[in-house]
């Protein structure tokens, strides 16, 4: 019986839509990042020292509408990676350098990423970008299991419409030029049979059979 062949493109383009079932789930998670603490990650390094720097003549210093934090280290541990952007309600006045054992320092010798020194205060900052990393890994996971099964699947058969048979809501992971392919082979199969075998031809031809063996 014809039918449509898996080539590697094709089993890669199946492979890949089934990945794209589960781009929602992980922008989801990525849009679920902590929000609201730019004023908090701003007070927590730089309270003691605002009203020295606003006593600085305007524009002694440059001010700034957010902060991006790279990551947050924690003594004895790995650092716990944030990679966000947390804006300010208002402009902050900032230093040009940070002295050694400020709680943050810049990421790296160019842009403005910060890398933040842990403390208790921040404890509650913490959990959430942990909470929230663990969601957005979760999501990335399912994706994953997902289509390396799809694959497994597609990898096991020369042809689909096996693979269907073994697991019919692959249907729903095939590319539309490819279902029209598939059903008119399908439909071309049914009117074969249905050409190359006369029915009626047959149920005369048992009957025949049966008269005659009765004589």
């Amino acid at each position: 019986m014809a039918t449509v062949k898996f080539s590697e493109e094709l089993r890669e383009r199946i492979a890949n839509v089934a990945s794209s079932k589960f781009q929602d789930a992980i922008n989801k998670a990525v849009a679920s990042a902590p929000k609201d603490w730019g004023d908090k990650l701003y007070d927590y390094a730089f309270a003691p020292y605002v009203d020295a720097m606003e006593a600085l003549p305007k524009g002694f210093l440059p001010t700034r509408s957010n902060i991006v934090v790279d990551n947050i280290q924690i003594p004895k541990e790995e650092e716990v990676h944030v990679g966000l952007e947390f804006k300010f309600t208002d402009k902050k006045l900032f230093p040009f350098a940070y002295p050694s054992k400020f709680p943050w320092q810049k990421c790296g010798n160019y842009g403005d990423a910060i890398t933040i020194r842990y403390s208790d205060v921040l404890e509650e900052f913490v959990n959430e970008v942990r909470a929230w990393n663990k969601r957005k890994a979760s999501a990335v996971a399912r994706q994953a299991e997902f289509k390396q099964s799809v694959r497994k699947v597609v990898d096991a058969y020369a042809t689909l419409a096996p693979a269907l048979k073994a697991w019919p809501p692959l249907w729903d992971l095939i590319p539309d030029d490819v279902k029209t392919k598939h059903k008119l082979i399908v439909e071309r199969e049914v009117k074969t049979r249905e050409i190359d075998v006369d029915l009626d031809r047959m149920t005369a031809m048992a009957a025949f059979t049966k008269i005659r063996g009765k004589e």
